[in-house]
């Protein structure tokens, strides 16, 4: 692996910003994580890791992340993180304890963790982990058994940990392009579950073509809002922009762990209406929180290029606040 991908990187452009995770309240509970290979579908790709946080409390798992190769001290804290702010069932909040296998790669989070109140004990053994996966390891040495047998050989595919929402590609009528008036603005307060349809903050108007993708409205979002610094996003057309459940479209970089990549979505194939609303996250350490809203769908494309920002209300916020707002995520 690339000394990029080992290099632990924390704060902004991250999912584990401790600022953020310690303001979460912590349940008297244990957690073990950990990552296994299991065979890969891929051409000329022996494995894929599969990471898992399950609970002492109950029986249901907290997160899953997929990585491609032998996962570093970032895809664990991109694990722990997903668990403790998005996690599968309950409520976001901390662990008192964590159970970790003896492995040196992982030492370098350890005082991370624990400024954020998280208690590290390294194990050999995970029991609830190994317990619930440990027929795994009996599969993989089959698979790899079977590997020799003959060419004919059939052998499960492995799924995807995420089922995947279905793309339509082109536009929503064969021959037909359309234009799409969508309202983003930050609201000045939370965003509530079941959205708020009147705006009541800074907000960007934006023409975009159906056959245009989500990363051509991040690029327009980015610039309308005069921002200078990249940082992963993520598009969620769930329930709330906070739905963990519902479709996400977002950097390449988020891996498996989304319904698609944005630059691979077009905004036809969203199936949008006027009056649908989605959110919109840009850098996941500072969370600049986005409400978009569908005023209007054209069929008539008017002459120009696209996308393009044709009203702004409101004067764009600094992208980063004053350096006393950001604590100690500031250095990491």
């Amino acid at each position: 692996m690339s000394d990029d991908r080992n290099k632990l990187k924390l704060g902004k452009g991250s999912y584990f910003v401790k600022t953020q995770l310690r303001q979460l309240e912590q349940e008297d509970d244990t957690w073990e994580a950990d990552f296994f290979p299991i065979p890969s579908s891929d051409v000329g790709r022996e494995y894929v890791w599969l990471g898992l946080v399950l609970s002492h409390a109950h029986e249901n798992v907290l997160a899953h992340w997929t990585v491609k190769e032998p996962p570093s001290v970032n895809d664990l804290a991109r694990l722990l993180a997903e668990a403790i702010r998005r996690p599968l069932t309950r409520f976001a909040h901390r662990p008192r304890i964590l159970h970790l296998r003896n492995k040196p790669e992982w030492s370098e989070l350890l005082p991370h963790l624990k400024q954020v109140g998280i208690q590290v004990i390294f194990q050999d053994s995970l029991p609830k982990w190994d317990k619930t996966f440990g027929d795994l390891q009996a599969q993989v040495e089959q698979i790899g058994r079977a590997r020799e047998a003959p060419p004919t050989q059939q052998f499960p595919r492995v799924k995807a940990a995420v089922s995947k929402q279905p793309q339509f590609a082109g536009t929503s009528d064969q021959g037909k392009v359309r234009i799409y008036t969508l309202d983003v603005f930050l609201p000045k307060r939370a965003v509530s579950r079941s959205f708020l349809k009147k705006k009541s903050g800074i907000s960007r108007l934006i023409e975009i073509r159906g056959d245009q993708t989500l990363e051509d409205l991040h690029n327009t979002i980015f610039d309308a809002f005069d921002r200078d610094d990249e940082h992963l996003y993520e598009f969620q057309l769930g329930q709330s922009p906070k739905d963990p459940h519902g479709p996400t479209y977002g950097s390449r970089e988020l891996g498996e762990d989304q319904s698609g990549v944005a630059s691979e979505t077009t905004i036809d194939s969203l199936r949008l209406r006027v009056g649908r609303s989605f959110g919109y996250l840009f850098d996941f350490g500072d969370n600049w929180w986005h409400q978009v809203n569908v005023e209007a769908i054209e069929d008539k494309v008017p002459d120009g290029k696209f996308p393009k920002v044709t009203k702004r209300i409101g004067k764009s916020p600094q992208q980063y606040p004053d350096e006393e707002d950001h604590g100690d995520d500031d250095d990491e």
